[in-house]
């Protein structure tokens, strides 16, 4: 709540839009973009690039990063599930 009656109180919440399920997530961490997304019940994470340090052309803005997780998440591509697992010795011998 706001001490100063002239103000409205600010919404419990407000000023943080949540994600639709499924269109992942955005992150900074090292000075890089990061996509974090689910795909079959597991976590995929994967670098996007450098963030733009202000007043620079080099790195990308937030903005970017959007849009290189949405190319991103779109061209990942499951692999599927390996049948068995099959050691060094049995691979060779195949």
């Amino acid at each position: 709540m706001n001490s100063d009656p002239g103000l409205p109180a600010k919404a419990e919440g407000a000023g943080t839009a949540r994600r639709g399920y499924g269109s992942g997530s955005l992150y900074q961490q090292a000075g890089n973009w990061y996509g974090r997304w689910h795909v079959d019940g597991k976590r995929v994470k994967r670098k996007l690039g450098p963030v733009r340090p202000a007043g620079t052309r080099e790195g990308l803005t937030r903005a970017q990063a959007e849009r290189e997780l949405r190319r991103t998440m779109s061209a990942h591509e499951v692999l599927p599930a390996v049948a068995e697992r099959v050691t060094v010795t049995e691979a060779g011998e195949r």
